[in-house]
């Protein structure tokens, strides 16, 4: 007996890492925790962007930017990371489940993507991977709401 065990609702069209830049401090400072809140700032954002031909199909870009922060731009630590996501949602499904699917749906796919690519990358310049911490999506997406809420009313006042 068969089972259909995988999610068809939301499909992975690509997911990429869109802009990379890491740069390290040249110093004896081999210690150094880049995921240490008192140390390095971190901050992540997401912006989403619906096909208008098609909307079905949307881009989730996620910023995760961590900078080192009390340090002098030339000898500082950075992290600086875009991954965009295309997804397409399946037109069949209840309305009631679209909107969820678009902001939590792809979000989790794409933080998803983030989280391996950061390991990755940490694994290679830094001799050990590191997991990111756990991202509080609630918080992210209200976060998200708000700055569209604002840039909205910039274009409106325009």
């Amino acid at each position: 007996m068969t089972k259909n065990i995988f999610f068809s609702d939301i499909e992975i069209i690509e997911q990429r890492i869109r802009e990379l830049h890491y740069s390290d401090a040249f110093d004896e400072n081999f210690d150094f925790d880049l995921l240490d809140n008192e140390q390095f700032s971190i901050n992540i954002e997401y912006n989403l962007y619906v096909n208008q031909e098609e909307e079905t199909e949307h881009l989730l870009i996620i910023i995760l930017e961590i900078e080192e922060i009390e340090a002098e731009k030339d000898d500082s630590i950075h992290l600086g990371m875009v991954v965009q996501g295309h997804y397409k949602i399946n037109s069949e499904i209840d309305p009631k489940e679209f909107s969820s699917l678009y902001h939590f749906g792809s979000l989790s796919l794409a933080i998803n993507f983030l989280r391996t690519s950061f390991f990755n990358l940490t694994a290679l310049t830094l001799n050990e991977g590191l997991s990111l911490p756990l991202i509080d999506m609630e918080a992210l997406h209200k976060d998200y709401d708000e700055r569209t809420k604002k840039e909205s009313k910039k274009k409106n006042k325009k």
